[in-house]
């Protein structure tokens, strides 16, 4: 029974993880055209 409860916490937290990941990478994409932007003027 702990098994089962441990995999659904893992996969939990695996997805936790990649809606973190998704966010930092949306977050430094938009710093980056922002700063191309900036460049470009």
């Amino acid at each position: 029974m702990i098994y089962v409860v441990e995999k659904t916490t893992h996969s939990l937290r695996t997805q936790e993880d990649k809606n973190v990941m998704k966010k930092a990478a949306d977050t430094l994409y938009t710093d980056y055209k922002t700063d191309m932007k900036s460049l470009l003027g």
